[in-house]
């Protein structure tokens, strides 16, 4: 256990640090809530399985985000409420074998108020 505790801990620090060169050269701070967030997960093989693909990296880039000031929290409130209910993330899988990636899409929520929000620099 505490080998795989350092691990994610190095993990951890190495991803919030690429997150946050990444983001304060890409994106600006989100201004408007709510919103939701799309993950696409490109994995190079079928080998791991997608609940493993996403359940660490998520939260460490929503954790980079944050630490690069592109979002003030990750919070209920930030997310979109539909009766009552959050649905704050979705996530898509799909196998490149010559580009495994993590697309992060960040979008307005889609309600009454027709909330804009532009991500580019």
């Amino acid at each position: 256990i505490t080998l795989q505790s350092r691990t994610y801990t190095k993990l951890k620090k190495e991803a919030y640090r690429v997150m946050v060169a990444v983001s304060r050269r890409y994106l600006r701070p989100v201004e408007f809530f709510p919103i939701q967030i799309h993950f696409h997960w490109y994995a190079k093989n079928r080998k791991i399985d997608p609940d493993n693909i996403s359940a660490a990296g998520r939260k460490l880039i929503l954790d980079g985000l944050q630490q690069a000031g592109i979002l003030p929290n990750d919070r209920w409130n930030q997310f979109i409420e539909k009766e009552g209910e959050v649905m704050p993330f979705q996530d898509f899988f799909s196998v490149d074998k010559d580009n495994p990636r993590i697309e992060v899409d960040i979008y307005p929520a889609e309600d009454d108020y027709h909330v804009k929000f532009d991500s580019k620099p």
